[in-house]
């Protein structure tokens, strides 16, 4: 089998006799080619000198294309590092720039939050109540230092799953100002709003749970 490392050198199928101009031959090669045995082919059964200038030339070749597939494994690692930098800068404009000075209903992020997949700020997710338009309500709670458990339920907003747009961000600020302009009222049938957590990840929305669990 041909060299798999680039310490390990090059391997020629060198066709001799009648193996070098038969059909099953040429067919041969070729798969051993496709299948990655051997790295070119020496036709014409070259010997001597002619056989050392041939091997220089396939060499060459070799490196030529070698050379070529390093540029564009750079090119492709400086578009992939040009995209990620885009991507962030993006993200800090969606999540930090936007909410600070246009989208007021939605809290700064804050990297300090404590969360993992089922847990955020001190909240254990449980189960799931209904999926909506940008994320999932669940029942959270919370044992407090006294022993107490406050349940909630919680708002998921993944920010990784979801593509946001503009028009996204404002509706969901628009839907939090309405729920903290509605704990003005405390109305005994409203479940109002408590808490509100923006993290790298999420944003999470703890209202009160009403209806029995």
């Amino acid at each position: 089998r041909r060299a798999q490392t680039a310490t390990m050198p090059p391997v020629f199928l060198l066709p001799v006799g009648d193996a070098c101009s038969t059909t099953a031959s040429m067919a041969s090669a070729r798969h051993f080619l496709d299948a990655g045995w051997i790295d070119d082919v020496l036709w014409g059964a070259p010997t001597s000198w002619a056989l050392v200038l041939a091997i220089n030339a396939k060499l060459r070749q070799l490196g030529a294309h070698i050379t070529e597939l390093q540029d564009r494994s750079r090119h492709r690692a400086a578009m992939l590092d040009a995209v990620e930098d885009r991507t962030e800068a993006l993200n800090m404009t969606r999540w930090q720039y936007l909410p600070s000075r246009l989208l007021h209903s939605i809290p700064h992020l804050r990297s300090e939050i404590p969360e993992s997949s089922d847990y955020v700020a001190g909240f254990r997710i449980g189960a799931k109540l209904i999926r909506g338009l940008f994320g999932t309500m669940h029942v959270a709670t919370n044992t407090r230092e006294n022993g107490r458990t406050l349940r909630c339920s919680m708002l998921v907003i993944d920010k990784e799953r979801y593509t946001f747009s503009f028009v996204s961000l404002k509706m969901i600020n628009h839907h939090l100002r309405l729920m903290q302009d509605l704990n003005q009222s405390r109305h005994p049938n409203i479940s109002h709003l408590l808490h509100v957590y923006h993290t790298p990840k999420r944003i999470c929305v703890c209202a009160e749970l009403s209806g029995p669990m």
